[in-house]
């Protein structure tokens, strides 16, 4: 927690997370940040090579829960925000009646943002209990696409505003040297990325196959290597042939560093309940760095980019094979594909909407 005396507090699931820190930490100045799950016990769970561990998940749903009820008691004795702006969720999973009336309690008087991303009311992060108390209570619900939005009552329908994800850090780079870097390289070598936590790795491991088949023509055809860097918090293991793939261990400067020397950027998703209502934030940050997106065309992706101009749709498994040759081959594509997407970037999903609207919240309160 910091200290600093501000009117706006700020609750995160963790400032290293990608959905607090592209969705809302990046804008945040002149704030109070409640990071409600704690750094060392976030990197504790997520840091974990075991997925789904069932002691460190405990763990820190248990710490989770008990440092939102301090900062919720700080700032009824001490801070006194006026104005709260939530991530996701105050308790995750589970919100019994004793804390659904706590956090009523807190959040009367108070202005409130809830900001979401994902299905969490699908997948349950968040309780219908407290999804519910959260629409009632909020003055505005910010998410990311229309999907999303359909999941909020039509009682208060009214509240909801859309904002896409996206990625300051790109923001000022001079796109015309970047693609020429990376263009030197085109003919000895294509560099293809995945940036992701270990909850998305299968959606690009069903595909490792087709990538495969990708390497041995680029090999056999075309006399160039491709490489696929995977930033995640998890490795690939996977027994293939002609890919070389690089693990690299997530952090938000490693990502920046891969994503910037890459040709492509992969999204796969298979179409369900769940995928339907994520935003295409990888997707949008590759192209923020002219970095061209092959995407699966499920939900929100098929609004991100523009087939043929800004990136390439993949419907089926095949496609995989036969959209990343169809670039890999061709470097006028390739450059035309990398200037688009920079282009639909600057057009479509650049900061400024984001960081207006948060300023404002903000600075009423101040």
């Amino acid at each position: 927690m910091k200290n600093k005396k501000k009117s706006c507090i700020v609750f995160l699931k963790n400032e290293n997370d990608g959905s607090s820190y592209y969705r809302l930490f990046q804008y945040m100045k002149n704030c109070r940040i409640i990071n409600m799950t704690p750094s060392n016990i976030y990197w504790f769970y997520y840091g974990s090579k075991k997925a789904n561990n069932k002691i460190r998940k405990l763990v820190m749903g248990v710490v989770t829960v008990l440092n939102v009820l301090s900062a919720i008691i700080l700032d009824n004795l001490i801070w006194k925000s006026r104005t709260v702006i939530i991530n996701r969720r105050f308790f995750p999973r589970s919100c019994p009646k004793i804390l659904e009336l706590l956090l009523e309690r807190y959040l009367n008087k108070r202005r409130l943002y809830w900001d979401f991303d994902d299905n969490i009311i699908f997948d349950g992060e968040i309780s219908q209990r407290e999804a519910l108390l959260l629409e009632k209570k909020s003055d505005g619900i910010i998410v990311t696409n229309e999907y999303l939005a359909n999941t909020i009552s039509t009682k208060h329908a009214n509240k909801v505003k859309i904002l896409a994800t996206t990625d300051c850090e790109f923001e000022n780079i001079d796109i015309e040297i970047s693609i020429a870097k990376r263009k030197s390289q085109f003919e000895k070598e294509i560099v293809i990325c995945w940036v992701g936590t270990m909850n998305n790795l299968q959606y690009l491991v069903d595909i490792l196959p087709a990538l495969d088949e990708v390497a041995r023509y680029c090999k056999d055809r075309l006399q160039k290597k491709v490489r696929l860097k995977v930033v995640a918090n998890k490795k690939v293991d996977f027994n293939l042939k002609y890919l070389y793939i690089e693990n690299i261990e997530w952090t938000r400067q490693k990502a920046i560093t891969v994503i910037e020397n890459s040709h492509i950027g992969l999204m796969p998703l298979i179409d369900d309940e769940y995928t339907r209502g994520k935003g295409g934030f990888k997707a949008i940050q590759y192209m923020s760095a002219g970095v061209v997106p092959i995407l699966s065309d499920v939900g929100y992706n098929v609004k991100v980019a523009i087939e043929g101009e800004s990136g390439i749709f993949c419907k089926n498994y095949s496609d995989w094979k036969e959209k990343i040759i169809l670039v890999s081959k061709d470097l006028k594509l390739w450059e035309t594909l990398a200037k688009g997407a920079r282009l639909r970037w600057l057009d479509k999903f650049n900061p400024r909407e984001s960081r207006e609207f948060w300023s404002q919240i903000i600075e009423e309160d101040i």
